[in-house]
């Protein structure tokens, strides 16, 4: 591609533009030059002599551009900027920060250490690769500047923000009022690993399930009454109009409060937990005499190669097939039948 420059006598010189310049571009400058050359033709037509300035016939934005785009003129002589003119195409973008890449040692470091705080730290593998922990590792490394928050931090303040952005996405998830469906009060008592009795309520509906509340058992008699008085306050919280029914296990304190909760809202119906009422079942197969020998002789059985070093290395390399020992639990019957 070619175009021509006027100098201020209004003769032309060529000069060398990209050949792969798009038609459009190439339009748009001729278009330029036209008007350059009758720009210049009104100037002779107007004054005989050009102006002391030097640049004539230029605006404010022609000098603008000239002094930042110089044109070159190939021929016997290249004139300055002011005498060969032609307003060139300008596109004005912004440069972008680039980000410092990482050389293959540098990543290697920055593995290494990494790696080594995982095991240092004793965290699990599939923490690194959970969507939480790289969601969390993309938004801070845009800013280099960033610290790790530190322990009295994440034990505090960001916690309980955590807690209560946690609580009011499920409230909107479950019981907002254009989606709100028939809920389940549920309860189950475990002991933490200070001894301490504890008790965790549920709501459950078919959106999911989410802890209700917990109460702390320590000082009180779990008795029929005191489960039905927490049960009756998490019935209110929700509306009794919501609530379906109240499902618990099948111990003698929870049947009362599954009474105790039917008779002040006759609505509610109370359940057994299904999942107790099969090991309950579980366990009384247990108890029959031929079954009784059979997990008897299990159960020495697995505490003896357990219990002894060569036996338990013998059974793992020529009898396990990769499996393991299951040792039955006092409480959950059904490990007798898989152990």
């Amino acid at each position: 591609m070619e175009v021509a420059a006027y100098k201020k006598d209004g003769s032309n010189r060529h000069i060398k533009g990209c050949e792969r310049a798009t038609e459009s571009l190439k339009f748009e400058i001729r278009g330029l030059n036209a008007r350059h050359r009758g720009r210049m033709a009104e100037q002779n037509n107007s004054a005989n002599e050009p102006s002391s300035s030097g640049n004539v016939g230029l605006t404010e934005e022609d000098r603008e551009i000239e002094q930042a785009f110089p044109v070159s003129i190939l021929g016997d002589s290249a004139g300055t900027p002011s005498a060969c003119f032609i307003t060139p195409y300008i596109r004005r973008t912004v440069q972008l920060p680039l980000k410092p890449m990482m050389d293959a040692a540098q990543r290697e470091k920055a593995d290494r250490l990494w790696a080594m705080a995982q095991q240092v730290a004793g965290l699990p593998f599939r923490v690194f690769s959970h969507p939480a922990f790289q969601e969390a590792y993309n938004f801070s490394s845009q800013f280099p500047g960033y610290k790790f928050p530190g322990e009295k931090k994440l034990r505090g303040p960001l916690l309980d923000a955590n807690y209560q952005a946690v609580k009011e996405e499920t409230e909107k998830k479950m019981f907002q009022k254009l989606i709100w469906d028939k809920i389940t009060i549920s309860c189950d008592g475990w002991t933490n690993v200070s001894g301490r009795p504890q008790m965790n309520i549920l709501d459950v509906n078919r959106f999911g399930e989410a802890v209700h509340c917990h109460v702390d058992g320590s000082n009180e008699v779990k008795s029929g009454v005191w489960i039905a008085g927490h049960i009756k306050k998490a019935i209110e919280e929700r509306g009794p109009e919501n609530v379906l029914q109240f499902v618990a296990d099948n111990a003698s304190a929870n049947t009362l409060a599954g009474k105790l909760v039917m008779d002040t809202y006759p609505h509610v119906i109370f359940g057994g937990c299904v999942a107790h009422g099969l090991d309950l079942l579980m366990e009384d197969i247990g108890k029959l005499d031929w079954v009784k020998s059979v997990v008897t002789e299990c159960k020495t059985f697995i505490q003896f190669v357990k219990n002894h070093h060569m036996p338990h290395a013998m059974f793992l390399d020529h009898f396990s097939n990769g499996a393991s020992l299951l040792k039955s639990e006092a409480t959950r019957f059904a490990t007798n039948c898989i152990m």
